[in-house]
Formats: structure tokens, sequence, C-alpha cells
């Protein structure tokens, strides 16, 4: 199996899952809502605390398992994270700030953040033809490369590479976009599985 052959499956995917996100998306806030992939990539894993960068970020991490096992995150740096929960929490009273967030900023990006990765996960489990588990999300905020440091040594410390998902979420009638990062880490031993239905 080649390097093509993985870009193309999750490319794909990529893309069956932005318009599933979209969708269910666009039913939850009842706007309008459009997803994009920007750019689809594997690299290996001592280069994504450098890709994510130092700011810190607002990160939703969600484990999966069955055929397939890892961990799904997505990204958001504060303004976006605070656009999407904005978008979301329209005339709700917001509450006392917890770390930059409120609970129900903190409610709401969860929501949000898991739509996402599920929409991801379950893509991949349909186009294998098989069944993945998800934990609930853990919301996460810190400097975005001690997260990504701390998720591998915690379950993948022999992790060889990482997939990146760049997106763009547009809420067409607010005029709003979220611009946000889906990072898959499966287990070295089945990045190999990502390009083919199971037998």
């Amino acid at each position: 199996m080649s390097i093509l052959e993985q870009l193309e499956f999750l490319q794909n995917v990529g893309e069956k899952a932005s318009k599933r996100t979209a969708e269910v998306l666009g039913e939850l806030m009842n706007l309008n809502v459009n997803m994009e992939i920007s750019k689809v990539g594997i690299m290996p894993i001592e280069n994504l605390p450098e890709e994510i960068g130092e700011e810190k970020i607002v990160v939703l991490r969600i484990d999966f398992s069955g055929h397939i096992t890892g961990t799904a995150m997505v990204m958001l740096d504060i303004n976006s994270a605070h656009e999407m929960a904005q978008i979301l929490m329209e005339g709700i009273e917001k509450g006392e700030k917890i770390m930059e967030f409120t609970y129900m900023e903190q409610s709401c990006i969860n929501e949000i953040g898991n739509i996402i990765v599920a929409s991801f996960i379950d893509t991949i489990a349909n186009e294998l033809g098989v069944e993945l588990n998800m934990s609930p999300p853990l919301f996460l905020f810190d400097f975005g490369s001690a997260i990504v440091q701390s998720t591998i040594v915690d379950i993948l410390s022999d992790a060889d590479f990482a997939i990146v998902f760049n997106t763009r979420i547009d809420a067409l009638d607010k005029e709003k976009r979220v611009n946000c990062s889906i990072i898959v880490l499966p287990k070295p031993s089945d990045i190999e599985k990502l390009s083919k239905p199971a037998k």
C-alpha cells in the first residue's frame, strides 16, 4: 500500500465527513453551514508539536477503539473556539469564566467537537466496513505542543505518523468562519488499515 493510496482514501474520508458534519451542525444551529477540507496530510509524529505551535489552543480529545485504535483531536485557536461557542449560544447567558471559557462555552465546544470527530471516525468505519467505538470528549486548554506531547506519551508513545485534516467551517447565514484542524493518531500497527476494507 502506497502513501498515495492512503492519501486518496483520507481525502475521500475528509470530503464525506465534512459534508456530514455540515449537515448535523446546520440542523443543530438552524443555520446554513458549509465545511471544507483545505489540506490533508500524513506527517511524522515528531513534527506534530512544531506544526501545532506554542500558542494556547483548545483541544477536544476523543479516543477510539475497535478495528483501529487511537486518538482523534479537534484543535481550535482561542478566537475560533469562542466564535464557535457563540454561534451555538446566541441569546444564552454565558456564565462565569473558568480558564478563559465558561462552563456553557466548554459544553458547546464539546458538543461541536464531538460532532466533528464522530463524523470523521464514523466515515472511516463506514469506508472500511467496521465498527469503531468512541470515548466522551475531553476538553483541554493549554499550549498546543504540550497537549500533543502529553497525548503521545499518554497512549501512543510508539506512534509513527499523524493524520492531519485542516478545515474551515462557514456559518453562511452569520457570515462567520471557523478554522480548525482534526488530528487522527492511529496505533502504528493500524496505520496500514487506513485504505482498504476489512476482510
